[in-house]
């Protein structure tokens, strides 16, 4: 059961009320991470980037107490939780036919929507994630997909044809939305290196520009020593 905040105590009530006020209160932070030791054990185990990256980022994710928070409301009300793990809500590919392909718009691959349970153990979920992503790949119906959504997630997409600079997600609510979004780019070789943008987009009356930043400290510390990809034993999050 999620924790709710005491908002008459939480130190930072008044950022929280300054915040949620706004019409917009997102901000977002891109950033490149080195990531030639995660493609390195990616290749030699014959394993998926987008795989490897979701776990490293759900992982550093569990790790920032700030991006496990959600703003419900009742009414006009709004209150504060704290989730004891979130799991990731990602887009993966439909299945289309040749004849779907000629209509404008649908000459790449439709994309669904699906969530797989955030577990520490990496084989493990990379079972749940291929059994969601399964799960959807008939199945290009995204509004009954979004009506399954609950507050314990967080919206993870991929961008692997490019490298970018900036990106902006759409939004239904902004105001009453306070779900992280992760993006993350191209694998781009840069001399001996590999680089990817990553993007974190956080509610501003949750999370400030330190508890991004950290939260990136942490996503290159933990694709920096990739031993996680090959074991099956769960690490701890630190």
């Amino acid at each position: 059961m999620p924790q709710t905040l005491d908002l008459s105590a939480w130190p930072r009530r008044h950022h929280f009320r300054f915040f949620v006020g706004f019409e917009q209160p997102h901000f977002q932070l891109t950033s490149p991470i080195d990531v030639t030791e995660l493609e390195a054990a990616i290749r030699a185990q014959g394993g998926s980037r987008f795989a490897a990256m979701l776990h490293a980022t759900m992982w550093a994710t569990q790790a920032e107490e700030v991006l496990r928070l959600r703003i419900r409301w009742t009414g006009d009300q709004p209150e504060v939780v704290l989730h004891d793990a979130v799991h990731p809500s990602f887009t993966a590919p439909v299945s289309t036919s040749p004849d779907d392909r000629r209509w404008p718009g649908c000459d790449l691959p439709l994309f669904g929507y699906t969530t797989a349970h955030y577990c520490d153990d990496y084989a493990a979920f990379v079972e749940r994630l291929t059994a969601a992503s399964a799960r959807v790949a008939e199945d290009a119906d995204v509004d009954s997909q979004a009506a399954q959504d609950t507050d314990d997630l967080v919206f993870v997409s991929s961008l692997p044809w490019m490298t970018y600079t900036d990106l902006k997600h759409a939004m239904k609510t902004p105001q009453r939305d306070s779900t992280p979004r992760v993006t993350w780019g191209r694998f781009t070789p840069a001399g001996d290196r590999v680089l990817v943008s990553v993007s974190l987009q956080a509610h501003h009356g949750l999370a400030d520009g330190g508890h991004v930043a950290r939260w990136f400290k942490r996503l290159q510390a933990r694709v920096s020593d990739p031993s996680w990809t090959s074991s099956t034993s769960s690490a701890s999050v630190s």
